[in-house]
């Protein structure tokens, strides 16, 4: 394998370029937030924040603000949930006893934060589903599950769930958390219920095959006996018949990753995970299934507690972090506030809409990261952190990488069923339509929603017919044998280049005037840039 490493010169220049407009866009934000701090619009979203900063702090993000309440709620759980795990672990029990255990543990706990009628809300849907892939057909199955996806972005049914759920009396994070979690479930009884009726239909195939090379078996034996073949013929077409059930049985086999059938224990088990099930990430069940099942067997399964501390010390710092960033950039009151936005320059409004990005990013950096850094003590493989944005070249690279569960489930469930890449641009076109329709149902339907997803399907199409021309032969000659040109040139390097030296003189412009915004905009550009490490 190949690796082109660039002049150093070059490196410098886009690391300069890369830095500069991250270190602009940050110092036009700063600028904007002391303008809003001055605004009546702060008096509803700022609060009194650390002490010995002196500042005040942007609370107003809702996503973030629940999940750290809910973080300091769960957290002795799930300190005591790993030792009942690793206690039921040592003590020797079998692997459906340790799940029924911890089963009933997560069950408790989801009781004591949401309530009786929310478990048992849920409990029904699973076996709902659970029912419904007993009759081998997908479609069914999808049918079943974009129902109650339904009821989460329609506002009749909501009104009436939360009535139902006595949620009305109690606080609103209450049905926040449900809602998300419900969402979560969703997916994963697609996912088990897939993959049950997968290993069903292997099972019997399989099943149907042992019977027919046992008829044919049988019929050699009795040919020979009439006709007198000898046996070693006899033995080497039975070892052809063998060779022949195990080529269809690995033909077979190649949909389905289970080596077991699925109970409603298991299933109950995988929805319900409590480190998982407020905020993900998704796992596929036939992912999550086999771990939990290698972790049981091994007779002294290894825990990389080095490692597991040292992410969760990682995720502490980018934690503070965040909170520490809000005392300076208020980036999600003012996105609140449209009257104040209308006011913000354009470079103000580009730096908002950038450092908002960024710090979605940073939020699931530490909300899949803790979760899949408690899993590590059940033998669960942690994905892929999600990739900084500012390092994503592609847009389709930023959905292969960002959210890494809900891509390989998209991909597994919907994209490769319906055609994928391999069957024309037109049927890819087809399956990626599909793909972000329902992205579109399962995050709410809204009508921001469908700008978003219509705009990320454009830019994944333009990018695929891209790939499709640059491999065809016009392409080929064009970008590869015309001139060396096109093959060395980057666009997206150049324009970037471009913007950078633009970024880097208007922070020396500015510089003048306000140094320390200036200072506090490096600073955190720099910091941002390390966020893959």
């Amino acid at each position: 394998m190949t690796v082109d490493i660039l002049p150093r010169a070059e490196r410098i220049i886009y690391w300069i370029a890369g830095i500069g407009s991250i270190a602009n866009a940050l110092y036009h934000l700063r600028l904007e937030s002391e303008n809003f701090q001055r605004t009546p619009f702060s008096e509803n979203t700022l609060t009194p924040g650390w002490a010995f900063l002196g500042r005040k702090q942007d609370l107003s993000d809702v996503e973030w603000g629940r999940w750290r309440t809910l973080t300091w709620q769960l957290l002795f759980f799930n300190v005591l949930r790993i030792i009942i795990c690793q206690s039921c672990r040592a003590f020797g029990f079998k692997e459906q006893t340790c799940k029924f255990f911890i089963l009933l543990f997560d069950a408790s706990i989801l009781n004591w934060i949401m309530g009786l009628r929310c478990v048992l809300l849920l409990l029904v849907e699973a076996a709902l589903i659970y029912a419904v892939s007993y009759s081998n057909s997908i479609w069914a199955i999808w049918i079943a599950i974009l129902s109650m996806t339904y009821s989460l972005n329609s506002h009749s049914f909501m009104v009436k769930k939360a009535g139902y759920l006595g949620l009305y009396k109690r606080q609103s994070d209450i049905f926040y958390y449900f809602t998300t979690a419900e969402a979560f479930v969703h997916i994963g009884l697609v996912s088990f219920a897939i993959e049950k009726i997968k290993f069903k239909s292997v099972h019997k195939l399989s099943k149907k095959t042992n019977t027919s090379v046992n008829k044919q078996e049988n019929d050699i034996v009795q040919s020979a006996s009439q006709i007198d073949m000898p046996r070693k013929v006899v033995k080497r077409k039975r070892d052809d018949s063998g060779d022949v059930q195990n080529d269809i049985c690995q033909r077979i086999q190649r949909p389905s990753d289970l080596s077991s059938d699925p109970s409603f224990i298991d299933l109950l088990y995988y929805i319900l995970c409590l480190p998982k099930f407020f905020d993900g990430p998704i796992f596929t069940y036939s992912d999550f299934h086999e771990q939990e099942k290698a972790f049981y067997e091994r007779s002294s399964p290894s825990i990389p507690f080095k490692d597991i501390f040292k992410g969760l010390f990682r995720i502490a710092f980018w934690a503070l972090f965040i909170e520490f960033q809000c005392h300076f950039f208020y980036h999600s009151a003012i996105g609140s506030e449209a009257e104040f936005v209308r006011s913000m320059t354009l470079t103000g409004i580009i730096a908002l809409g950038y450092y908002q990005g960024q710090l979605f990013m940073v939020k699931y950096l530490c909300m899949y990261g803790l979760s899949c850094e408690l899993l590590r003590f059940e033998g669960i493989v942690p994905q892929s952190s999600p990739r900084c944005i500012s390092w994503v070249f592609s847009y389709t690279d930023m959905w292969k990488y960002f959210d890494v569960g809900l891509y390989q489930f998209i991909k597994r469930y919907i994209f490769i069923p319906l055609g994928g890449s391999h069957s024309g641009f037109l049927r890819q076109a087809f399956a990626s339509g599909l793909v972000f329709a329902f992205i579109y149902f399962w995050h709410g339907a809204s009508t921001a929603l469908l700008i978003w997803c219509l705009g990320n399907y454009a830019v994944g199409l333009v990018e695929s017919l891209g790939i499709k021309i640059e491999k065809s032969r016009m392409g080929v000659y064009l970008f590869h044998g015309s001139s060396s040109f096109w093959s060395g040139l980057d666009f997206t390097f150049a324009f970037r280049m471009q913007c950078g030296f633009t970024d880097v003189t208007n922070i020396w412009e500015n510089s003048r005037k306000r140094n320390r915004n200036t200072a506090i905009a490096v600073c955190y550009s720099l910091i941002y840039h390390c966020q893959h490490l």
